[in-house]
């Protein structure tokens, strides 16, 4: 048995239970895989108040995180006990000591790589690529970005830096644009308070 957040039913942060779970042992092309650092993300809001409908009740929220390797399927090759690996998406459950996964969307975390960092990037960098690269495949000169205080909205700045596009930043928080001069941004979107601000600092 291991410990596992657990949601019995939709509703406010009261809902998530701190329980005991059956974790098992992985089957063909799984792997059980001992969290260090679990990544919270917005989406897991949304299955706990019910606007994504959880595959079943009581369900683990949790999209992402970064573990430990402690057992492997049957006949799986490529990864071993004792590789740290992250991973996103589904089956959801990363609120949880402990979780069996698909071993192919496991991500080999290099030791030079914190686990904390890994944990928080992987998502919101997935969803950076998919929407510059597959989505809308960008390949503009230039690039707005409204709400760039976002964590997901800062990735797709830091993609931009690969794509070199000129980027017009709306930026709706005095601290986030602190990272400005470190991304390239070519032009900064703001209220009269907020240019005050900025200018004052970065001068």
């Amino acid at each position: 048995m291991v410990k596992a957040i657990r949601v019995h039913e939709i509703g406010g942060p009261e809902v998530l239970k701190w329980e005991d779970v059956e974790v098992g042992e992985p089957k063909d092309g799984e792997i059980r895989v001992k969290n260090k650092a679990i990544g919270m993300n917005f989406i897991d809001v949304y299955f706990r108040k019910g606007v994504f409908k959880a595959a079943t009740m009581p369900f683990v929220p949790g999209m992402e995180a970064v573990g430990v390797v402690t057992a492997i399927g049957p006949g799986l090759t490529g990864i071993k006990v004792g590789d740290v690996v992250a991973y996103c998406g589904q089956p959801m459950g990363s609120y949880a000591e402990e979780q069996i996964i698909p071993a192919d969307v496991a991500v080999t975390v290099p030791p030079s790589i914190d686990p904390k960092i890994a944990a928080s990037v992987l998502l919101k960098g997935m969803t950076a690529h998919m929407l510059l690269r597959r989505f809308f495949k960008v390949s503009c000169c230039f690039l707005t970005v409204y709400n760039s205080d976002s964590a997901h909205n800062l990735e797709i700045l830091h993609c931009n830096m690969t794509l070199q596009m000129y980027v017009l930043h709306y930026c709706l928080c005095c601290e986030s644009a602190l990272l400005l001069p470190y991304i390239h941004i070519l032009l900064v979107f703001g209220n009269s308070t907020f240019f005050f601000w900025f200018f004052q600092v970065v001068s």
